[in-house]
Formats: C-alpha cells, structure tokens, sequence
C-alpha cells in the first residue's frame, strides 16, 4: 500500500509539475515568436501603425514587446549560413557584444581558442551564431532561457586555428595534485618539468628511445572472452563480461616488461579505462586497489615509471608517477592534472623515455581536442628531485 501510495503520489506531482512546465513553455514560445518577429531585422525607425498607437497611449500593454525583448538579434540557427570559422587568438579570451561596438553590452565571454561560426562581417567586427541566455518578463514573474543570436566579436581578437599555440606559460599549470585534491590551479614546480621543443629534436631523440616492453601480443590470446596467463605459481583467467551501464569489462593483453617481471593488461568499460600490471611469478595483479590510467612507461634507469593519459570528457591531461623500489614494488609518488594540453593518441610511438632520462611526447592544446587534424608540438618533461 505504501508504494502504490508513493507512486500516485509521485504521478500526480509529476502531473501537475508538467502542466506548470508546459504553462512556463508556451509563455516562453509565444514571447520568443513575438521577439523575432519584431526584431529578426532591427528598424531604426518603428512603423507608422505603431507610433501612432504609442503616441496616442490607446496600445494595450501587452501589444509592444518589452524591453529586454527587444535587445539583440534572434535568428534562426538551422536557416542561417555559417560563411567562415575563425578562433579566439587573444590569449584574454574576448568579450560578445550585442552590438558591433566595443562600448555595447557584453552578453558572454569566449575563452581563448574558442570556436566561433562567423555569419556576418563588419570593418571591424564578426557576427558569431551564439546561444545567449535571455530573461522575459510577463505580466506576473520574469522567465529565464535562452536563444540564438547574432553577437558581435572583435576580428583583432579572432583568427585561424594555426595560431591556437601552447606557450611556456601554458605548460606547468595544473589543476589538482594528488596530495590537495581541492588544490585550484597552480604552476607545478616539483616532480615534473614540462618544456616546449621542436619537432626536429624530437625526432632526433626519438632514435635514442630507450624501451623496455616487448609487445608479444601473440603469445596470449583470447578464446571466448578468455585470456589465460601462465604465471610461474598459478593461472590466471581475465574474463570478459558484457559492458552494460557502469558494469562489465573487456580485457586485452598487451605484452611484458621482462625487466620487472609484469604482464601488461589493457581494462576497458563504460567510459572508463586503465592499465594493469600481472606478476609473472606469483599471477597476482601487482597494483591492488588502482590501475594506471595512462599506459606505463619504464624510465632508462629503471626507477621510474610515468603515464600521461587525455581526458576526452573534460579535455585535460592526468600525468602519473610512480617509483620503484629495490625490492620491486611499485610505489605512487604524485598524480596531476594539466589544463592546457593532451597527449596526441596516435600510439605508442608518440611518447618515449630517451637515454638522457628524459620524457617526450606529442601534444595539442586542450582548445583542439575537438578539431579535425590540429597542429601538434612537442614536450620534454624532465624529474625534478626524486
């Protein structure tokens, strides 16, 4: 009784919540029309029918749009025509104004790198298609939403997305250590260095790798959702289950770290993802409680092991580093998160331990994790006291 009371209880509140949604909407609609019929095209000089009628003081009230109705250009986002894509090249970012004047009202700020759909030119402003929130007032309450517009950017503060480009700056800013998970964003200046280089010194580096993994995929492979590896002490059965919501998972086998005695194991779920170590002698999983999140890369001198990983739902970069002690165990010194850049996904290749005890890779700033074919640079990261 107490859950068929709960659930009528539950459908009639979600009644009446739909009626007062519904009301809201209609409202909404009806003053969105009325806004982009009067102003699809601003007039500077209003029709005569309507000066009469305000002159006179014979219009009903709720004839004329208010005030906040008539700020702004509403368009039509399906039936305007996007003529050009441009980004925000100042590195302030820049403010939309609602008209084409440095002085008029700001109406949202673009970060830098931001993308913009150009619609419109001017001698010295863009027109930008851009969803602008909005407050209507009705004879009772003011409605909040929004609509999309016509805003007006500077072109001095806009340009091709070949000028998107990590600086110095740029490169040590984190987010959140793993000592201070509420730490705001802050340059990091212990554990990691992070620098810019050039593709001709990546290049050349890039022949004095220093790679201690062997990627026999082939010598376990999965039968039927199985993979079965053969420790000295045991075996080992990482088993498949479906990936439905957040539960299920799908194993792969990667290769070995002959060196450190680990089997390296690929997890991958609903949206999330990590790497795992397997000891060859005891089968045990060697990071009991965490995986790493980027794939594990050992240092030259064996002491080390670092993972930079992208995070695509919030473009950013987590970086890892672990120690390993003279017994072997694997101990977590620090995690980060970077907010400028990410880690180009094109394979193994494209991050590497050199001899000279460095770490490089290729990157993009975090603006174009969603752009076709970026430009990419170069990082070298170097240990700072450990």
């Amino acid at each position: 009784r107490r859950v068929l009371f709960r659930s009528r209880r539950a459908e009639l509140i979600l009644k009446t919540r739909t009626r007062e949604t519904m009301k809201k909407t209609v409202i909404l609609l009806a003053l969105c029309f009325l806004a982009v019929s009067c102003l699809n095209r601003k007039s500077d000089k209003p029709t005569t029918d309507t000066t009469q009628a305000a002159d006179s003081g014979t219009a009903e009230k709720d004839t004329l749009p208010t005030e906040s109705e008539l700020e702004g250009y509403p368009i039509d986002y399906h039936s305007v025509k996007v003529i050009e894509t441009v980004y925000v090249t100042d590195r302030r970012g820049v403010d939309a104004r609602q008209e084409p004047d440095e002085n008029a009202k700001s109406l949202l700020h673009y970060n830098y790198g931001d993308r913009l759909e150009v619609i419109d030119t001017a001698a010295d402003f863009y027109g930008i298609r851009s969803l602008v929130a909005r407050k209507w007032q009705d004879e009772r309450s003011w409605i909040e939403g929004s609509r999309w517009e016509k805003v007006f950017v500077k072109k001095s503060a806009a340009g091709g997305l070949s000028e998107i480009k990590l600086i110095p700056d740029d490169l040590n800013v984190v987010s959140c250590l793993d000592e201070n998970n509420n730490e705001s964003s802050k340059i990091l200046d212990r554990y990691l260095d992070v620098e810019l280089i050039d593709k001709e010194t990546f290049d050349s580096l890039a022949n004095n790798r220093v790679d201690y993994f062997v990627a026999d995929t082939a010598t376990f492979r999965k039968v039927d959702g199985v993979i079965t590896l053969k420790a000295e002490e045991k075996e080992v059965r990482l088993v498949d289950r479906p990936i439905v919501g957040d539960g299920g998972n799908e194993f792969s086998y990667l290769g070995q770290y002959e060196i450190l005695n680990q089997y390296v194991i690929y997890i991958q779920g609903n949206e999330w993802w990590g790497y795992d170590f397997y000891d060859k002698t005891t089968g045990e999983a060697s990071l009991p409680g965490w995986d790493f999140d980027g794939f594990p890369y050992l240092s030259p001198n064996r002491k080390y092991i670092i993972c930079i990983s992208g995070n695509p739902y919030d473009p950013e970069s987590n970086a890892e580093l672990y120690g390993i002690t003279d017994g072997g165990k694997i101990e977590r010194i620090m995690t980060a998160t970077y907010m400028n850049w990410m880690p180009v996904d094109a394979g193994h290749a494209d991050m590497f331990w050199a001899s000279d005890g460095c770490f490089y890779l290729k990157v993009i700033h975090t603006q174009l994790f969603y752009e076709k074919n970026p430009d990419c640079q170069y990082l070298r990261i170097k240990l700072l006291g450990v």
